[in-house]
């Protein structure tokens, strides 16, 4: 437990250079992944969940005390290295754009909106939900506003989609000055489906809360961040069509092109142990240990390489 949870998952640290596993428990905390298992059922708002979370190949004894196999927060992905047109110089990245459609590090992002009736006895100002479809009073509307995906209880139907200036929750507030609309609506340049919507009563008074959860779908652009868990952080420089990727003698296409220049004045040696042991391991099916100061060979893992899986002693 000497280097802390976030330092002890990085497997083979202890051939990685300080600085670098000091910044590899820095972007771990950074990671998108599953924050909880049960987020579906709760109303968190400003929430990232990562979509398609894999286990690592390499892993730890340590992650499984602290569910980080069982909810990860990053993917196994076709790295090669290489410049390659100039997009990846300065630490960027070259991500394929094919390998984005199918799902690969694509996230959902959760917001809440939410109303709540109240009665406020030192202003004498009263704040009611309502639908404009079944008001008496003749509440005026804003004219920016789009009422017309609203029920008859002045709330927006579930697994629609809205998007800015869409009304979510209908409200006025009523007080000697006369009605004011103070709908909840849709913020500029958001937007999405409506995945949960709950509305129950709060007190006594029969008092009314709302809340609306909009979940959109993320794909990675240009200047989004990515890691390894051993430092190595780069943001992405252009997205490239699959068929403009380069390829190795069996046709096979990386998701993702890096800097072979970030390796040599960063001596992360960690990161090529993980890269060995995960091609080791995808061969064999297994999940390799990676646990710091245990008795990791190169040399063992390159006879395994060349002798069982078909590679080169290096991995090539």
């Amino acid at each position: 437990m000497i280097l802390g949870i976030l330092g002890f998952i990085c497997p083979f640290s202890n051939n990685s250079q300080y600085p670098r596993n000091v910044y590899g428990a820095g972007q771990g905390k950074q990671a998108t992944g599953i924050y909880v298992s049960n987020y579906r059922l709760r109303m968190d708002s400003g929430v990232h969940i990562l979509n398609y979370p894999h286990k690592p190949l390499v892993n730890n004894r340590m992650s499984d005390y602290i569910f980080n196999a069982d909810l990860p927060c990053g993917q196994n992905i076709i790295v090669a290295i290489g410049t390659y047109t100039g997009y990846n110089q300065e630490d960027s990245v070259i991500i394929n754009k094919s390998s984005l459609e199918r799902g690969c590090f694509v996230s959902s992002y959760y917001k809440v909106y939410e109303a709540q009736e109240r009665m406020d006895r030192r202003t004498m100002v009263n704040e009611i939900l309502y639908s404009p479809e079944k008001d008496d009073k003749n509440v005026p509307l804003h004219k920016a506003y789009d009422y017309s995906k609203l029920d008859n209880f002045g709330v927006i139907k579930k697994n629609q989609y809205v998007y800015q200036n869409d009304v979510l929750i209908g409200q006025y507030a009523e007080s000697q000055e006369g009605l004011v609309d103070i709908s909840t609506a849709v913020k500029k340049d958001a937007g999405g489906l409506v995945d949960k919507v709950y509305l129950f009563n709060t007190n006594s008074d029969n008092n009314k809360l709302c809340k609306v959860r909009i979940v959109s779908t993320r794909f990675p652009e240009p200047g989004d961040k990515f890691a390894s868990r051993h430092g190595q952080k780069g943001t992405i420089g252009i997205v490239m069509d699959g068929k403009d990727m380069p390829y190795c003698k069996n046709g096979m296409v990386p998701d993702m092109i890096i800097n072979p220049h970030c390796f040599p004045s960063r001596m992360t040696i960690g990161q090529f142990l993980e890269s060995l042991g995960g091609k080791m391991a995808a061969c064999l099916g297994l999940t390799m240990d990676g646990t710091p100061f245990e008795e990791q060979s190169i040399r063992d893992i390159g006879s395994v390489l060349q002798e069982q899986c078909q590679y080169d002693g290096k991995g090539t």
